[in-house]
């Protein structure tokens, strides 16, 4: 009797599964958000013209696209769970590696390389909300979004504030990587497990949209091409061009 009633059942699962969701969310948020602020200082170690920092920086969305769809293979074959778990310090790790990139190839490469595990955590990790949704049965997949908004803000406001602080790009990464890895690392254990959703769909191939699915996929690609355009342009458009100190840029 004692061992049963320190089980939590399926409610309490839930509801800290849904708390652990939205911090997972947020770490994602703020860990891109902490790039934001480092790009005006990597385009002026690499000597960037506009055009040559824009192709680099389609390697972060070539990397998401190229993995998204993988990583929904992988959510059906072992549940959105490990792949929420390896995908969210993948992105803690990696993105660390811009800041070190020697040349604007590296740099091609390093944000192939964060794009790759941010597409990967992006697809997890809303699986996994559906997954707790169902467990639920409410909708809070909005709550979700709100906490990557504020994740968002509050990694460009602490990048900006180590920045002003005289960090180095590789210091302001590595305290934001290893803080919300350990951070991340603390709250996975509320997860739920992985068989929640493994192989729900059974055998996963790649669909082409068709319908209401284009059209909506289609907005949802115009909505993320101008959120990553302010993301990617903002920080370096006020510190080149309006002459903003770069800690004051990062609030771009």
């Amino acid at each position: 009797m004692h061992e049963s009633a320190a089980v939590p059942s399926p409610s309490v699962a839930a509801v800290r599964a849904r708390r652990a969701v939205a911090a997972i969310f947020f770490t994602n948020g703020a860990v891109m958000g902490s790039w934001a602020p480092l790009i005006p200082l990597v385009q002026q170690k690499l000597h960037l013209g506009t055009a040559p920092l824009g192709l680099c920086l389609l390697g972060m969305a070539t990397g998401a696209i190229a993995t998204m769809p993988l990583a929904g293979g992988l959510v059906n074959r072992f549940g959105s769970a490990p792949v929420v778990r390896l995908s969210t310090l993948s992105v803690c790790g990696a993105i660390l590696l811009p800041t070190v990139a020697p040349d604007p190839w590296l740099l091609f490469v390093a944000l192939l390389i964060v794009g790759a595990a941010n597409g990967a955590m992006d697809v997890s990790m809303n699986a996994h909300g559906i997954a707790v949704e169902q467990a639920l049965r409410r909708p809070v997949m909005s709550s979700y979004h709100a906490m990557y908004s504020l994740g968002g803000f509050t990694g460009a406001l602490g990048g900006a504030a180590l920045l002003r602080a005289a960090a180095y790009p590789l210091a302001e990464a590595a305290t934001v990587g290893l803080s919300f890895g350990a951070f991340s690392l603390a709250v996975f254990r509320f997860l739920l497990a992985g068989s929640v959703d493994q192989g729900g769909s059974g055998h996963a191939h790649f669909a082409f949209p068709k319908g209401l699915a284009m059209v909506l996929g289609l907005l949802c690609f115009l909505v993320m091409m101008a959120e990553a355009s302010m993301l990617d342009w903002t920080a370096v458009y006020l510190h080149r061009v309006l002459a903003a100190d770069t800690s004051l840029a990062a609030f771009g």
